[in-house]
């Protein structure tokens, strides 16, 4: 009885235990990503590029902002000399409006680069590029279709920063998965196979279409 009772408790705890993985995973999501997963299925791991990624993106910032600030002091102080004041505040003015445009690109860079991920469930994983503001491609791979787990790393600064690209490659005629500035590429390699493994465990290795949104 005591041991009905046992294996109950543990029954229960595993279940929460679950429940909770999936909500804490949830949270690390945006919600319309979130949508993307079946009521079935237990998120294991949110992988997002790495932030590196930015600092091209963050570089041409800076030096865009740099030049507009050097033509406006030039155009001020050499061309616009004997200009009226009138005239001088026209140009400061306008190049705030120019430098916050650049910020606001900067900004919607940034999050359209974090908006790229995979999203790594119990069961399978759904790819998510997102190219543009309006434009992403979202693809799912059940566990079953997964053949092997491949990283690559090129140059000193993958090696110094820990990043690189992490490939899925797929069964049959399906097209690998392939997601670039991944961070700590080995890390989620093995957390992707171990995933797999422990899916044929409970599944089998019976292949299931993957599905392309």
């Amino acid at each position: 009885m005591d041991e009905v009772g046992d294996n109950a408790g543990s029954k229960g705890a595993g279940q929460e235990d679950s429940k909770k993985l999936h909500t804490v995973g949830a949270l690390a999501i945006h919600s319309a990503d979130s949508r993307k997963l079946n009521d079935d299925e237990r998120l294991v791991v949110v992988i997002k590029k790495h932030p590196i990624g930015l600092f091209g993106i963050y570089s041409e910032m800076i030096v865009g902002v740099g030049v507009l600030i050097a033509m406006v002091l030039l155009g001020i102080f050499s061309f616009f000399s004997d200009g009226s004041h009138l005239t001088k505040g026209l140009i400061a003015t306008s190049s705030v409006f120019v430098i916050g445009a650049l910020v606001f690109f900067l900004v919607l860079a940034m999050v359209v680069y974090r908006k790229s991920q995979l999203l790594v469930t119990d069961k399978g994983v759904v790819q998510i590029i997102q190219k543009a503001p309006f434009n992403r491609t979202t693809s799912r791979l059940s566990m079953a279709d997964v053949e092997d787990v491949n990283v690559e790393q090129k140059g000193i600064l993958a090696s110094l920063f820990n990043y690189g690209t992490l490939t899925i490659q797929t069964a049959g005629q399906e097209d690998n998965f392939i997601f670039g500035m991944c961070p700590n590429p080995d890390f989620y390699a093995n957390q992707i196979i171990d995933t797999r493994q422990q899916y044929v465990r409970a599944y089998g290795e019976t292949p299931r279409r993957r599905s392309n949104r």
